[in-house]
């Protein structure tokens, strides 16, 4: 029926000193986000031709909040990336920890702090609802950054219509541009809040889906659909 403040500001005193991977964990955790590093996730129920797997989780992080170290004149910085999905009753489906490293060159650097980064991973998860908690810490220092994604798989069933995920993105964060001679380092990043992409008056964004049909074989489909644009 209540609790003392004392209570929550009691020191354990006898609590074991946790691993970095355990801080993360427990990181993750929390009911609000851990902002040490700018971190924001997506998943997407995505059915494609090349894999057998429903999800893309998809996790951005600014590039301007790590401590970069020199390194024969480059500029190196190494990431625990952890992700752990939880069903619909609380139960961890998956888990997995990726450790990244970076070497970059002063350009690169440069381009990196504008763009930040991205990495993704296709899941295999059944329908359902899932939660995915994702975090990310810093090697060397005790700064993270956590954030987390909801995601329905549904069933495709027969004689029944599906719609997947709708994918936004902006046409020039792409990474071919290098390519085409065009400078990345001045394009603007696409901001990001817990996975959703925050446009400006002005913007220019792709909007992409795909229609699950099923086992229903239309000669004629004849599909409609409306789109509409909400602030």
């Amino acid at each position: 029926r209540g609790f003392a403040l004392s209570d929550l500001t009691a020191e354990t005193g006898t609590e074991p000193a946790k691993t970095p991977q355990q801080r993360l964990l427990q990181a993750m955790n929390e009911p609000l986000p851990v902002t040490d590093l700018g971190v924001s996730a997506r998943a997407d129920f995505l059915e494609t031709e090349t894999d057998d797997k429903k999800v893309s989780l998809t996790v951005y992080f600014d590039g301007d909040r790590f401590q970069y170290r020199e390194q024969d004149q480059r500029n190196a910085f190494e990431l625990e990336i952890l992700y752990v999905v939880y069903d619909s009753s609380g139960k961890q489906v998956e888990g997995i920890s990726a450790h990244v490293q970076g070497n970059l060159s002063q350009d690169r650097l440069t381009q990196a702090k504008t763009r930040g980064y991205r990495f993704s991973r296709r899941l295999t998860l059944q329908p359902g609802v899932y939660q995915v908690r994702v975090g990310v810490s810093e090697e060397g220092t005790d700064r993270m950054g956590t954030a987390t994604a909801w995601v329905d798989v549904p069933e495709l069933a027969q004689n029944k219509l599906e719609m997947s995920s709708l994918i936004l993105t902006n046409p020039l964060d792409i990474d071919t541009v290098d390519a085409e001679g065009i400078d990345v380092s001045k394009l603007e990043q696409i901001k990001m809040v817990q996975g959703i992409p925050l446009f400006e008056r002005g913007d220019s964004f792709d909007y992409s889906f795909r229609i699950y049909q099923g086992k229903l074989d239309f000669a004629k489909p004849g599909l409609e659909w409306m789109q509409e644009l909400f602030q």
